[in-house]
């Protein structure tokens, strides 16, 4: 388990239907999706100001998890449980933080991930 800071308020949302779509002789377009299939909400969650520590954790727990069941509390609170499905982590280097008593964690930084899954 790891607990960081809520994800940036507005990150990237989008719904998943699972929907096919097929053309038919005729030329009529008919969009197919049964009951059974559930559909995903997708996330491109990114949080910010992460010290050296958290961001390591971080990206060991991307890591660690990618492709296995989590479960992960939104910036509302909101538990969604799905996977992570990022091909690519973004790191980056914000800023360098103002405080000097520990040169090691001096840097601030982003990572953004993406995550597939339904609410809990």
């Amino acid at each position: 388990m790891i607990t960081l800071r809520k994800p940036q308020q507005g990150s990237t949302y989008s719904l998943d239907t699972n929907v096919i779509y097929r053309d038919t002789a005729g030329g009529q377009l008919h969009a197919v999706r049964p009951s059974s299939w559930s559909s995903f909400e997708r996330f491109k969650w990114i949080f910010q100001a992460l010290s050296i520590v958290e961001k390591d954790a971080l990206v060991a727990f991307i890591c660690t998890n990618a492709a296995r069941t989590v479960t992960i509390n939104d910036e509302n609170d909101n538990a969604w449980t799905g996977i992570i499905v990022s091909e690519e982590i973004t790191i980056e280097q914000t800023h360098r933080s103002v405080r000097y008593d520990d040169c090691d964690n001096a840097a601030l930084f982003s990572i953004s991930f993406e995550f597939e899954g339904s609410q809990s």
